[in-house]
């Protein structure tokens, strides 16, 4: 029994050994994301050499039994931050150092009501707003979620204490099974829900009689789901305050980063920086009406919602091949273009066996030869 104490705790050792040798091997980080990237990393091994010490302890006492978990090399760990920091600032600028809540302020402009984006971010931690429809808690849901990754990365240990044992605020369910019994009445829960089927919300006191009702029998073959909110308001709104509160100095730089550029006049900034820039040249989109000026912040906006549902309103679906494109007609050349290379692909068989493309099987079959 004592050999297999020591031999426990020598592996514990050689762990915390281990990670203590990759913290101070790891290279200077050369930019913003490399930055953000690396001081996860390093979060995630000091809590692994945390648990390792504590572990270490507790088998000297001998209260701890079982086995040491394997520790896994540099790249899994330096893999794995990447893929988060990624996650958490997609197409960003700061990397961490302030909130980019532009895409969310647009499309969620008739929830907020701001006329302006400074004004959204100084407004935002009030949730001084409409919060009768069911696009509120759209709008808290995904403020959340925005929040909730940029914790993750930048405020690992506020993550697990305040974020991490949180649940989402809307939940889907099952749309019979929630009419027949939701549990959910009273003034402190919100009183709608939004049928997926039907693409609109419903009163929770009616929505077991909407589901018998010939309006939604007659959507077709949608899906049977519901999406509700599963927490009193309440919790709701108290969940993303304390997210803003814990970023509130971001939230600030951010402001002050806009008051910054307010005052930097065209006149101000430097000829040759507008030329590299391309600040003088206004750029619009047919598509999803985009115009503003710079390369740098056109070239993102192919990145947003908008510019995708803008794409999607022509019966196109967004992929990468369309990224570029801002006009109308060339949208369309391109859909049917990629329509009638997709008809092509596809494969048919004779009775002999024989495979064709779709083209040659309908030549060979209109000539009778098949």
């Amino acid at each position: 029994m004592d050999e297999y104490r020591l031999g426990r705790q020598i592996r514990i050792l050689e762990n915390m050994e281990r990670i203590s040798n990759w913290i101070v091997e790891m290279e200077r980080p050369t930019g913003k994301k490399d930055r953000m990237m690396k001081r996860y990393v390093r979060s995630i091994l000091r809590r692994k050499y945390g648990r390792y010490k504590k572990l270490g302890a507790l088998n000297v006492e001998g209260k701890l039994d079982g086995e040491v978990k394997g520790l896994r090399d540099l790249g899994y760990y330096e893999s794995r931050a990447s893929k988060d920091v990624e996650a958490a600032f997609k197409g960003s600028r700061l990397y961490g150092d302030g909130l980019e809540l532009e895409r969310i302020f647009r499309k969620y402009a008739d929830v907020h009501l701001c006329s302006g984006y400074r004004e959204f971010l100084k407004k935002i931690h009030r949730l001084d707003t409409e919060k009768s429809k069911f696009r509120y808690l759209e709008y808290l849901s995904e403020l959340n979620e925005y929040l909730g990754r940029f914790i993750k990365v930048k405020y690992p240990k506020m993550f697990r204490k305040v974020v991490a044992s949180a649940p989402k605020i809307i939940s889907r369910a099952e749309a019979r099974g929630f009419g027949k019994k939701n549990g959910m009445e009273g003034a402190e829960w919100f009183p709608k829900v939004y049928c997926v089927k039907c693409g609109r919300e419903i009163s929770r006191k009616v929505f077991r009689y909407h589901l018998e009702g010939k309006r939604h029998c007659r959507e077709g073959q949608g899906k049977e789901e519901v999406l509700y909110c599963g927490m009193p308001v309440s919790e709701a709104e108290s969940l993303v305050l304390k997210s803003l509160a814990i970023l509130e100095k971001e939230r600030k730089h951010s402001i002050s980063l806009l008051s910054r550029r307010k005052k930097q006049t065209k006149s101000s900034v430097p000829r040759w920086l507008c030329r590299r820039k391309d600040l003088d040249i206004a750029f619009e989109c047919e598509i999803c009406g985009y115009s503003g000026y710079g390369r740098d912040r056109f070239d993102r906006h192919f990145e947003e919602d908008s510019h995708a549902r803008g794409v999607e309103m022509y019966g196109a679906k967004y992929c990468r091949v369309l990224k570029g494109i801002t006009r109308v007609g060339i949208l369309m050349k391109m859909k049917n273009r990629m329509e009638e290379s997709e008809s092509y692909s596809e494969e048919f068989e004779d009775e002999e066996g024989n495979v064709f493309d779709k083209r040659t099987y309908e030549d060979l079959k209109r000539n009778n030869l098949i």
